[in-house]
């Protein structure tokens, strides 16, 4: 019930690695819907209050291609809640995600 809109850029300053930048605007379809939290949880006070905007969230990430075999991605993003959330307590908040990957 919401709509995500995330344009992007990717660069790749050469081979085996990229870098990418991103915008994400996150809106409920109505304001009587409510915002949900996985599992498909409905944050408490959200159902008809507050705009329709939910927030929006900032990108940055990278994937590095080592060798054939092995790999490195990082991702980080910035969350910053619209109004009607923080009427409820959300706060902005941060995710940095690392992961390596080896193929045998």
């Amino acid at each position: 019930n919401f709509y995500d809109l995330q344009p992007n850029v990717t660069v790749q300053p050469r081979a085996g690695l990229s870098l990418t930048a991103g915008y994400n605007r996150l809106w409920r379809h109505r304001i009587g819907d409510s915002v949900y939290l996985a599992p498909l949880v409905p944050v408490a006070g959200t159902r008809g209050t507050g705009g329709r905007r939910t927030g929006e969230q900032w990108i940055l990430g990278g994937s590095w291609q080592a060798t054939p075999r092995l790999g490195f991605e990082t991702q980080y993003v910035r969350f910053v809640p619209a109004d009607g959330l923080r009427q409820v307590g959300a706060v902005s908040g941060n995710f940095l995600m690392m992961s390596a990957s080896a193929r045998f």
